[in-house]
């Protein structure tokens, strides 16, 4: 069939403009392009939250590369929908959300959490394998709801395509996913915190009375970083909070000898420690370290999805499959780095400084002086070069 389409100018056969076009479509596909306009992108105050970076038609699915940044001052944590999905305004058909990389679902009961404003956080969803000659669509999260992630009148430009795929690995791992969950230990809320690095970090706030009033924080420090970590109470700083969300004031929780001035004598802390250590080593079983990043597949929607082998939000190396993708195979290369696990567990009663070695878990906890006035507060706990904020 190819022959009939090719004619002759000038003594010279060419190929007519028919198969050229059908050319263009066809390896459209299977392209990369970073060049697009966005009639609606999504804003957050006067700058644009969310950036679409780069788009890749692949052989069996489309992907969408993001960066969101924190539009608050404040703790900012996010997720994505399994209803997320590709519309096309032309045809107004769909393509539904198969996975998603470095950014949790929606009822997974975990977040991913921006702490500071500008912090940014790159990720990745994949969707359905579009139609030949897809260029120009919406991204709808919910309609109608301003804090989804919506953009509209995404255009594609057709002619300027871009020579490789993203490396899914340098664009997730330059902005590492700080999860965070929560669960119920003897009725009050605690926040579990953990990242790539192999921090697992919890928290529960209580109102103390005993020397006083305070609020009184107790913490759970897991270390599954391969090596030693630096735990200095004294660089803890605590957000108040006013009734409209803003900063009224920042102070510190009561140091070592400034609590110890106040009692007479040492709390029973290892029965309250027991208590708190077991209600979050029963919802935390089963994590161990990884540095990779977080990779979730929609299962309800998408049972061929298992075709890797993990279960529902397990860490994993979700670059290798994407890696694997690209190179048009089916392997997923095994994710190569240690795993560790919780050994050796010391409960201190009120926080102080403290070595905290791999594979060891620390309990304590702070108190900080009580306020009427606030409704809420942020503690801000300085680890391993990192800030780990729980709002409380």
């Amino acid at each position: 069939m190819l022959l009939n389409m090719i004619t002759t100018i000038g003594g010279k056969a060419r190929l007519s403009t028919a198969v050229i076009l059908i050319f263009t479509f066809s390896t459209m596909c299977y392209s990369q392009f970073k060049t697009f306009s966005i009639e609606k992108p999504l804003f957050r105050g006067d700058f644009e939250a969310l950036k679409l970076v780069q788009i890749d038609f692949s052989e069996n699915s489309t992907l969408l590369h993001f960066t969101f940044t924190s539009p608050s001052p404040l703790e900012n944590c996010i997720y994505i929908s399994r209803d997320i999905k590709l519309i096309e305004i032309a045809s107004k058909k769909t393509y539904q959300l198969i996975n998603s990389y470095n950014i949790p679902l929606d009822n997974s009961n975990e977040f991913g959490c921006l702490m500071k404003f500008g912090e940014k956080l790159n990720f990745t969803l994949e969707f359905e394998k579009v139609r030949e000659g897809f260029n120009y669509f919406d991204v709808v999260e919910m309609e109608g709801n301003k804090n989804a992630f919506n953009i509209y009148g995404v255009l594609i430009d057709i002619n300027k395509t871009t020579d490789t795929y993203l490396n899914l690995d340098d664009f997730l791992n330059q902005t590492p996913l700080v999860k965070k969950k929560y669960f119920y230990n003897e009725g009050d809320i605690v926040q579990f915190l953990s990242d790539s690095s192999g921090l697992i970090i919890a928290a529960q706030i209580v109102l103390d009375k005993t020397y006083g009033k305070y609020f009184q924080v107790d913490f759970s420090i897991k270390n599954l970083t391969g090596q030693s970590i630096e735990i200095n109470p004294e660089d803890i700083y605590v957000d108040y909070i006013d009734e409209y969300g803003e900063l009224a004031k920042q102070t510190k929780p009561l140091s070592h000898e400034e609590y110890m001035k106040k009692v007479k004598r040492r709390q029973n802390w290892n029965s309250l420690a027991l208590g708190f250590s077991a209600g979050l080593s029963a919802s935390s079983a089963g994590y161990s370290s990884s540095t990779s990043y977080e990779t979730t597949y929609d299962y309800t929607t998408y049972p061929y999805s298992t075709t890797y082998s993990t279960t529902y939000t397990a860490n994993y190396n979700g670059a290798a499959a994407y890696e694997a993708q690209q190179n048009a195979t089916n392997v997923l290369n095994q994710f190569q780095g240690e795993q560790y696990e919780i050994k050796n567990t010391l409960n201190e009663g009120y926080l102080k400084r403290h070595t905290l070695f791999n594979e060891t878990e620390y309990l304590g906890f702070i108190n900080i002086p009580f306020s009427r006035k606030i409704k809420g507060l942020n503690v801000v706990v300085p680890l391993n070069g990192k800030k780990y904020t729980f709002a409380f």
